[in-house]
């Protein structure tokens, strides 16, 4: 993990106020020529908020005009980080719900100053601790792991793809 170590942790209240005053610079109070778009109702009304999501970093809601950030993974991450994930949510809502993380978007991405990426690479990014681990019932080895309880089904029963022959009737899932 690189930058989060480099740079200080965020912290919630300053992303917050932070987040805040670009969604409104950048959506509410933007001037119709700068939207390049002439359905400006559609950049009105956008709120930030904190979520609980464990995986991903940033939310763009179109239904709920609300774009989120999950406090977990603030509270471990950068500030540049989650600075970035605002801004690439805003990129979302500029770029219209049909854009994903296609040409129009990136394009977006660059213009709010956003990476144009969908998403951080896994040295990037300090997740939240798994909580449930799948693993070898006989030798200790782990084989996945989950932040929520994955769903049901007969672990004794599965096997690793390309190891079936050494892993079927060995696995179990265990909470940590």
């Amino acid at each position: 993990m690189t930058s989060a170590t480099t740079e200080k942790l965020a912290d919630l209240k300053s992303i917050e106020n932070w987040a805040k005053n670009k969604i409104y610079i950048l959506l509410q109070s933007a001037p119709i020529s700068k939207l390049e778009n002439t359905n400006v109702a559609r950049f009105r009304g956008w709120k930030f908020k904190w979520d609980n999501a464990k995986v991903r970093f940033g939310c763009c809601n179109y239904r709920t005009k609300t774009i989120s950030l999950s406090r977990e993974l603030t509270e471990r991450n950068s500030e540049g980080q989650a600075k970035d994930t605002v801004l690439h949510e805003i990129a979302h809502v500029l770029a219209g719900s049909n854009a994903g993380h296609g040409p129009l978007w990136k394009e977006w991405a660059v213009k709010v100053g956003a990476r144009p990426e969908q998403y951080y690479r896994a040295d990037e990014v300090k997740p939240v601790d798994a909580k449930w681990v799948v693993k070898d019932n006989f030798t200790g080895e782990i084989f996945a792991e989950y932040v929520r309880r994955p769903k049901s089904r007969d672990w004794s029963k599965a096997w690793i793809r390309g190891r079936k022959n050494e892993t079927l009737g060995r696995m179990v899932l265990e909470k940590v």
